[in-house]
């Protein structure tokens, strides 16, 4: 029953993890053939839970607390939006926030319920 948590986001994550080839460089993120400057990015809105973003983990943590996150990439002037997920790389929020330093970045903290991805 404990690791119900960690099964349900990790089926979710690899659902919504259909890019298979993607690359990360300074103001840029290609996915396949597609490539998206800093400048056609409104902002970035990281879904993690409290102890992801401070760090704290111990033995009272779930197990998805620190490892299972996304990041929500918003494109200016469209609806478009492309969802990464930690399932790609568990540096992956700190690898877009060094390379993307000119968007906006958001951090939404919730629990369970906010890490899953709609």
């Amino acid at each position: 029953m404990i690791l119900l948590p960690v099964v349900i986001l990790h089926i979710n994550y690899l659902n919504n993890n259909s890019f298979k080839d993607i690359s990360v460089y300074k103001n840029k993120l290609v996915i396949g053939n597609k490539e998206y400057h800093a400048e056609n990015i409104q902002s970035i809105t990281l879904y993690a839970t409290h102890q992801h973003f401070n760090n704290s983990v111990g033995a009272f943590s779930f197990a998805y607390n620190d490892y299972y996150y996304y990041s929500e990439i918003i494109l200016q002037n469209s609806s478009e939006k492309i969802i990464l997920t930690s399932l790609l790389g568990y540096k992956l929020d700190k690898i877009l926030r060094e390379n993307f330093e000119s968007v906006k970045t958001i951090e939404h903290m919730g629990g369970f319920f906010s890490l899953l991805i709609k």
